[in-house]
């Protein structure tokens, strides 16, 4: 959501947006690439980001336009913080971009697949495959972090203070840092796959 806009992205470059939440308009993103995931940055950008490294982004959510990535691979995840986009990626792979359209590699030091980044407390958090989790000042340099969990770790949201990753099996782990990680305490009341998470209202 930004500037009065919700947008959703899908399966074959689907893009569609409301302003109501009632009725929803598609939109032509010049992609058949699944896109998996999208943010709006206070630069009036919308960002979304996909399948084979595709990037696509608009400045009013109805025009889209193709950028290079530079990569082929699938991008899972984008985040906006500090006037900094920041994608990440299977094998690894982490981008980043001051204005949503020319983009630059990051070193991430791990081959595995990053499936979720947040941004809080002055921190990027990426987490990914085999229970990697990845935090970094700057979006550029990056350290890896012990998370004591081998699932995987499919999203990651900060809120009040805290930062939440949620993975296969139920997991959920979180962390006051993005440093120091440990399991939650009450868990998550279930063994299924969390693919997501998000704050809002004072609520994970």
């Amino acid at each position: 959501y930004g500037n009065g806009v919700y947008v959703l992205v899908g399966n074959a470059g689907v893009i569609h947006t409301t302003s109501d939440l009632a009725t929803w308009d598609a939109k032509t993103s010049n992609t058949s690439n699944m896109l998996r995931s999208v943010v709006y940055g206070d630069d009036n950008t919308y960002v979304a980001v996909g399948n084979a490294g595709t990037i696509v982004s608009s400045v009013d959510g109805n025009t889209w336009a193709v950028q290079q990535s530079g990569v082929s691979t699938t991008l899972n995840s984008v985040t906006y913080a500090n006037a900094k986009y920041v994608a990440v990626g299977d094998a690894g792979v982490i981008l980043t971009s001051q204005n949503g359209i020319t983009w630059a590699p990051s070193v991430s030091g791990t081959m595995n697949a990053l499936r979720g980044v947040t941004h809080g407390n002055d921190k990027y958090v990426a987490v990914g495959d085999a229970g990697t989790i990845l935090t970094s000042l700057d979006g550029v340099t990056w350290e890896a972090r012990g998370s004591g969990d081998p699932d995987v770790l499919n999203g990651v949201a900060y809120g009040n203070g805290h930062y939440v990753a949620v993975g296969n099996v139920g997991t959920v782990l979180t962390s006051s840092d993005g440093v120091n990680w440990v399991t939650s305490a009450t868990g998550s009341a279930t063994t299924n796959r969390l693919t997501d998470v998000v704050f809002g209202d004072n609520t994970f």
